[in-house]
């Protein structure tokens, strides 16, 4: 065997563990990349930023950023797996986070691509400790949510942050009314509000809660209502 065939050998054997050092590398990570309506607004240049959520004795948090132009971001298996993780959306021109998103853990079990939905919330409302705290969630699939909330900013044509956080409009079914602005409740953990305690019904009585979201003109009004049957003497403190 001459010298050239050995080296065509050993070239195409190179080539060969290359690809699969690729492909065991692709294997490892996870791929994330965006996809949906917002997609097209986003400024060149924006800049995505990925943490993990939860605790971690080994990688109690880790970070990985890079521009929207440069995606997918592969993330690490050894960092990311089962943890949750918050996304947020950099503008270099504005200097701030325009808008935030967070990623269940159960997306994050195993190594798989992970499309981040820009799209129209599909949001809920619940009671989380009977009817005084109450929890608004952005929704845009199951395992998938806002934090910060999408906002067209119609004078400048861009999405800025939203000027105001999420209110919550509640009447206690007597025309007792109260508006409330939401904020965190735990470790950065989103939206929240909590009732005083006068404001509960003297008989039974259903409370309606309501969250409207504007985007600005990004998708059409959102409005989500929750209903609770107040029971005296079950629900009173």
């Amino acid at each position: 065997m001459n010298n050239f065939v050995v080296r065509i050998l050993v070239l195409l054997f190179c080539i060969g563990l290359a690809r699969n050092v690729v492909a065991q590398a692709e294997t490892e990570n996870f791929e994330l990349n965006i996809t949906g309506s917002l997609v097209d607004k986003l400024e060149p240049n924006t800049r995505i930023s990925v943490g993990t959520i939860g605790t971690s004795r080994e990688f109690p948090y880790v970070a990985m950023s890079a521009s929207v132009e440069s995606l997918p971001l592969y993330l690490p298996k050894k960092h990311f797996q089962d943890r949750y993780l918050r996304v947020s959306f950099y503008s270099h021109t504005q200097q701030t986070t325009i808008f935030s998103m967070e990623v269940s853990r159960d997306s994050m079990d195993k190594v798989r691509p992970i499309k981040l939905k820009l799209d129209k919330p599909n949001p809920n409302l619940r009671i989380i400790a009977w009817w005084k705290r109450v929890r608004y969630k952005p929704a845009v699939s199951k395992r998938m949510s806002y934090v910060e909330l999408p906002y067209w900013n119609k004078e400048i044509g861009k999405l800025t942050s939203a000027p105001q956080k999420p209110m919550l409009h509640v009447d206690n079914g007597e025309g007792k009314t109260a508006t409330i602005e939401m904020g965190d409740f735990c470790m950065g953990d989103r939206w929240h509000a909590t009732l005083p305690d006068d404001f509960a019904p003297t008989s039974a009585s259903t409370i309606t809660y309501t969250v409207e979201y504007d985007s600005g003109g990004l998708f059409d009004s959102v409005a989500t209502k929750f209903e609770y049957d107040y029971r005296v003497g079950v629900d009173t403190d």
